[in-house]
């Protein structure tokens, strides 16, 4: 690799790190503790509405954030931190991508810096990205009121020219130099942020972003290398 200083790793997380989707992370925080016959009843109800979001997806991302988030309003901060935390054996570790998991070890090793840049809220993205010795987070934040989430998404959904505008405004901050600098990505909504950097690689990209990669020259990292 390319000499360390100022140089950065940005990963996106669901579909890139983990195959994992923010119906994934809310899953498990709505049914931490539940005993396995209560969990059950849980998906059954909420499954019916998993077309509606994807469908939301397919149209606008940030959107499906938006509407999506709202779920989470009344759920207590302190039993959502702690189901995301001690999930790591049972939830995560299985859901890594393990060919883009050896990329951010060799960046690490390297000396570059690694930021994890996600729509995925916050609370969730911190927790995993201290198990795998990720520097920096630019994620999702949900409000929270009196020990609670209220529903509501503080700033911009982080997808496409807001993930972009993130990592950007950080390189101004932190000296970092994008030329010179990796994204992985597997998404259209990644699409920007990869265009920002000199080496961007797509990760098991959808058909939309593998046509872009493929036009572009773009090195495809795929998840099935295990």
């Amino acid at each position: 690799m390319i000499a360390s200083a100022l140089v950065a790793a940005f990963f996106d997380m669901d579909g890139t790190l983990f195959r994992s989707t923010i119906l994934h992370h809310y899953a498990l925080v709505a049914t931490y503790r539940m005993p396995s016959w209560r969990r059950a009843l849980w998906t059954g109800a909420f499954l019916p509405w998993v077309p509606y979001f994807w469908l939301l997806d397919r149209l606008d991302r940030g959107r499906m954030n938006r509407a999506f988030y709202r779920r989470y309003r009344g759920r207590g901060v302190g039993p959502a931190r702690r189901a995301v935390r001690e999930a790591w054996g049972s939830f995560w570790a299985p859901r890594l991508v393990g060919p883009s998991v050896r990329r951010l070890q060799e960046h690490q090793a390297a000396g570059h810096r690694t930021v994890l840049v996600t729509g995925s809220p916050e609370f969730v993205a911190q927790a995993v990205a201290e198990r795998l010795e990720i520097g920096t987070v630019l994620a999702a934040r949900l409000e929270e009121h009196g020990g609670r989430f209220t529903g509501r998404l503080l700033g911009s959904p982080l997808s496409g020219e807001a993930k972009a505008q993130a990592v950007w405004q950080l390189a101004r901050q932190e000296g970092i130099d994008l030329s010179r600098s990796y994204a992985y990505g597997d998404s259209v909504a990644d699409l920007a942020m990869l265009e920002l950097v000199g080496h961007p690689v797509a990760v098991s990209p959808s058909r939309r972003l593998r046509k872009i990669a493929q036009v572009r020259g773009w090195p495809i990292l795929e998840a099935n290398g295990e």
